[in-house]
């Protein structure tokens, strides 16, 4: 089907959305970002979405924010943060930075935050086992409190990027229809496919410009498309495809780039009998033409991956970069044992994908690519929410994911620590391809247990070598982040994590659309 004609149907569907009145004119005091899958939860706690995670930041700051533009560390609720010896840290805190109900966040907020994300009863957040290795926490005043842990933590300052919780009133305030933060926007209503937020009176960085942002949830590509361009949508981030981005860049839009550390990538389920194998991983690997893909699906706007860890971040470590070479890929199969049969295939996987269109389209031209060393694929794309289940109850042979703000060297263990091996779809732990290395496991322990940033970064050297030589998961690439904008709003910034931060700074310009 040509892109006119995908157009053609979009527009029919914009249509009806605006004759049951779900779509309306973008009143002069607001607005509007659409985001392409459903909003999913957005308590800063349980939010483990992409977007439930950006629209919770909206809604609460943290102590520390990677909202910058390399990425690096920068206070928020924090004034600075100190240690003190090897296991004990001073946060202390800005002065009159308020919840947007007014109430002052102290000392007593912090303290309280941590223990409400330790909780072992009722909902567990999963965010909560990085606070396990807290031994007290020691309130020095109103703006001052101490945090003694029972070993040295190097990811500390990181794991800061922690939203503070509204304590006074957290019943109240998280899951009904009110949820104060101290965000620069607080939340009025939230349906499955939209999220209303209000500019936060008390916002300590500035009253946002903005009076009011409307979150809605558009599934289908052409209409958020046609929505920006028919002036009905103000942000699209990260979600219309370079294809149409190449059609709208004519009309009454603007299209920005950035570079970002969302990593694209193959995982691969261990306990699969032909997966098992190291080196089938990689013969998988090998058949995957990065360069052609980024080339003809992103027009050059994204750069192959060498590690799990971005580029620029400071615990990279280069290694070697798995070339494209399908021939490589069938020698090493055939060494492997496995051998064309009579109708040419060596054995059978499922490969799971989300069903957007364009992850989709990706996933077909690497099903492709497989199937001409012999490996016959069989390809699902799922609805996000089932593909998502099956994804947490490690029900695939591979998938295609995407890994958003990959800041903290942590991340490595969460992700590859045998003891992060979920038992089911609602047990903890991201470790979802099984993968179980006992030399990974000694040295990710080394490297949080050391006091020495020199030490630290060989073993996490070692710890990205490891994963790029056993490939539990291949780094396809990261992606850029890129922003379509309506003509009437200026002061949008792209940050490499994505998040939406610089909504609370957006104006709008001189010239309005009418």
């Amino acid at each position: 089907m040509s892109i006119k004609i995908s157009i053609g149907w979009a527009f029919v569907s914009l249509l009806l959305l605006f004759s049951c009145g779900k779509i309306k004119k973008i009143p002069d005091d607001t607005v509007v970002v659409l985001v392409e899958a459903e909003i999913g939860e957005i308590d800063p706690r349980f939010a483990v979405s992409a977007y439930g995670v950006k629209i919770s930041r909206l809604i609460f700051s943290s102590l520390i924010s990677f909202d910058s533009k390399n990425s690096s560390p920068v206070n928020d609720i924090a004034e600075r943060v100190e240690r003190t010896d090897g296991r004990t840290w001073a946060i202390y805190l800005k002065k009159n930075y308020r919840f947007a109900d007014g109430v002052e966040i102290t000392s007593e907020t912090i303290e309280k935050t941590i223990n409400l994300y330790r909780k072992k009863t009722g909902k567990i957040s999963p965010y909560g086992q990085k606070w396990d290795d807290v031994a007290r926490i020691k309130k020095i005043g109103k703006y001052v409190l101490e945090i003694i842990l029972k070993k040295p933590r190097p990811s500390f300052v990181t794991d800061l990027d922690l939203p503070v919780l509204p304590v006074h009133d957290i019943n109240k305030g998280l899951g009904k229809t009110s949820m104060y933060g101290s965000g620069p926007f607080y939340l009025e209503s939230k349906k499955t496919n939209q999220v209303v937020l209000i500019r936060n009176p008390y916002y300590y960085n500035g009253v946002p410009r903005v009076k009011k942002i409307i979150i809605k949830s558009i599934l289908e590509e052409n209409v958020r498309a046609l929505m920006m361009i028919s002036g009905y949508a103000d942000i699209s981030q990260n979600n219309i495809s370079p294809l149409i981005i190449k059609g709208l860049k004519e009309k009454s839009v603007n299209i920005t780039y950035s570079p970002g550390i969302t990593m694209t990538y193959i995982g691969y389920q261990l306990s699969n009998k032909y997966l098992s194998n190291s080196r089938v991983r990689k013969a998988l690997s090998m058949a995957i033409d990065r360069k052609g893909l980024i080339k003809n699906r992103f027009n050059e706007h994204a750069k192959i991956a060498d590690s799990v860890m971005p580029p620029h971040n400071s615990v990279h470590c280069s290694g070697n970069i798995i070339d494209y070479d399908p021939e490589k890929a069938a020698q090493i199969l055939d060494s492997e044992g496995f051998k064309k049969n009579s109708g040419g295939w060596r054995f059978e996987i499922e490969y799971k994908t989300s069903s957007n269109p364009f992850r989709l389209a990706i996933a077909k031209v690497i099903a492709r690519q497989w199937a001409k060393i012999g490996v016959k694929v069989r390809l699902r794309s799922l609805e996000w929410g089932v593909f998502y289940h099956d994804v947490r109850a490690r029900q695939f042979d591979v998938i295609t994911l995407q890994l958003p703000e990959i800041i903290s060297p942590f991340i490595m263990k969460e992700f590859f620590h045998s003891k992060n091996i979920p038992e089911n779809a609602s047990s903890p732990g991201y470790n979802r391809w099984g993968f179980s290395n006992s030399e990974f496991d000694q040295i990710s322990e080394s490297a949080f247990n050391s006091t020495s940033e020199e030490k630290r970064l060989k073993f996490f050297c070692s710890m990205q070598n490891i994963i790029r030589d056993q490939l539990p998961v291949f780094p396809l690439w990261y992606e850029d982040n890129t922003a379509v904008t309506s003509k009437r709003i200026k002061n949008y910034t792209l940050y490499p994590n994505a998040r939406f931060s610089s909504l609370s700074r957006v104006e709008f310009s001189e010239k309005r659309l009418k």
